[in-house]
């Protein structure tokens, strides 16, 4: 325990420093490598890594799989008599699910860190974010990029070090916005969109009948037609927009019927979330929630057989309301894997809430112990007609490296986490400089789309390492197209 006073920094937005006094950060994402130079000379403590041991992580992901389910069994009582239904624990569970769970993972381990900071530096002074610039989601995608940014995790770090009795800081206003809307996107993909929803409406109404409809199919383009057609119009895939409307003003006595939960809280930071989630939960699923589900009866179609769907279970908020109210008509919901470390890794939430609301689910040739029974296996779907690519050393030269990027903030409590993410990029740089000079040449370098302050370009261009960068704007299947060998870091 640290007896001299510090001031505790808790995110990277410099205006909330005072590096007049002795700086403790509460974390690595505190210390932006573009800044390096400037926050090197504040010789500042950071406080340890809360997941470098693999048993507390464990510890904690049990901990809060129980939360998890004790809070959503409450939350759906309470959603009934807000929104005047009545409606079964798996129907929430699809609409609620994915929300809770990131918004259980995120609130816990930043309550972790701050609990860590005080119990090592009891005589602390920070400054908080004003209540004025809180702001509360507008549904779950725009909670999760929210809290990959600086500016929400500051607003949450406040929130927690008020509630626990910490008065007296200074307090600043801050302009919480998204840096980049992962939403939006660009005319050209709109149009394609649009074309395509009329060309599969036109089969939709050519073979009438129940259809099995899936949801934004991983299937490549001239797979889905052949699907269409060998099916006879039985399986129509169907392509739904991720954005929902946004909301005017609050709706104070819904919100204050989300404070009686019939939830026993066992613990501080139980009480905690007790106290946050009211104030917290997206517009989507309180004052936006009956005009979302009006406009998903109206968009979706009304009697399906059966619905099939890759990743639309986690932010599309129309896609999760028509799927539940069809579940509870009886329709069969149909989930397949649509990504690398299903059925191999053992804390995996996603993996098992996508097998767990669903009546079936299609692997990638394994099965699961607990979910055995719906669990069909099969080839990869992604990999199903996909394109035969030749290396043809003669007409390809080009070597092409794909790296990955993470928020610096945890999102998700799913191992490994990000805490290693400065030892990531430091191997990756040492990986390129010991290539070969012939070699690297050749190599061309796909940055992830989004950076998250990671500031992996400048990292790069300090190494001193002549590269060529592939460029986003070029499909990834054409630059696979022009390579001889692709490098992959990630799974």
């Amino acid at each position: 325990m640290k007896k001299e006073k510090v001031f505790l920094v808790t995110t990277a937005i410099e205006e909330f420093w005072d590096t007049n006094k002795s700086i403790v950060f509460l974390g690595d994402w505190c210390l932006r490598y573009s800044r390096k130079e400037f926050w090197q000379t504040l010789n500042g403590k950071v406080v340890e890594g809360m997941w470098n041991n693999k048993q507390d992580f464990i510890t904690a992901y049990d901990y809060l799989k129980g939360l998890y389910e004790r809070l959503l069994s409450a939350l759906s009582i309470s959603m009934n008599e807000i929104h005047d239904e009545d409606h079964n624990l798996r129907y929430w569970r699809i609409i609620i699910g994915p929300w809770l769970f990131h918004y259980l993972s995120i609130l816990y381990d930043r309550y972790l860190y701050i609990d860590k900071a005080i119990s090592e530096y009891p005589r602390f002074d920070t400054i908080i974010l004003s209540e004025k610039s809180f702001i509360i989601p507008e549904n779950t995608i725009d909670f999760v990029q929210l809290v990959s940014e600086d500016a929400y995790n500051q607003q949450i770090f406040s929130k927690i070090l008020v509630t626990k009795g910490y008065k007296g800081f200074d307090t600043k206003e801050f302009n919480i916005k998204l840096i980049e809307d992962m939403t939006n996107k660009s005319k050209c993909l709109y149009i394609k969109t649009i074309i395509k929803k009329i060309i599969y409406s036109i089969f939709s109404k050519v073979y009438s009948g129940k259809h099995v409809f899936m949801v934004s199919p991983y299937f490549p383009k001239n797979l889905v037609f052949k699907i269409i057609l060998k099916s006879k119009g039985k399986v129509i895939p169907v392509f739904p927009e991720i954005k929902c409307g946004k909301t005017v003003q609050i709706d104070i006595q819904k919100r204050i019927l989300l404070e009686k939960l019939s939830f026993e809280p066992k613990s501080e930071f139980e009480k905690l979330v007790l106290f946050f989630l009211p104030q917290d939960i997206p517009f989507c699923f309180v004052e936006n929630f009956k005009m979302l589900k009006e406009e998903a009866m109206k968009e979706y179609p009304p009697n399906p057989k059966a619905i099939l769907s890759w990743v639309n279970w986690y932010f599309h908020e129309k896609f999760k309301i028509w799927a539940a109210n069809m579940s509870e008509k009886g329709v069969k919901l149909i989930g397949a894997q649509h990504g690398g470390n299903y059925g191999l890794d053992q804390y995996m939430w996603a993996m098992e809430h996508e097998i767990k609301i669903t009546d079936k689910y299609y692997t990638w040739g394994w099965k699961y112990g607990e979910f055995e029974e719906k669990i069909k296996p099969l080839p990869s779907i992604i990999l199903v007609g996909a394109k035969q690519r030749s290396c043809d050393t003669l007409k390809k030269r080009n070597l092409l490296y794909a790296i990955i990027a993470w928020p610096r903030y945890l999102y998700r409590m799913q191992y490994p986490t990000n805490n290693h993410l400065d030892k990531y990029y430091e191997s990756m740089i040492t990986f390129i400089k010991h290539l070969d000079t012939r070699i690297r040449e050749l190599l061309k370098l796909r940055p992830f789309f989004k950076d998250f302050g990671g500031d992996v370009l400048e990292r790069i261009h300090n190494a001193n390492i002549n590269i060529a960068f592939d460029s986003l704007s070029i499909p990834f299947q054409t630059s696979l197209d022009r390579c001889r060998l692709f490098i992959c870091d990630q799974i």
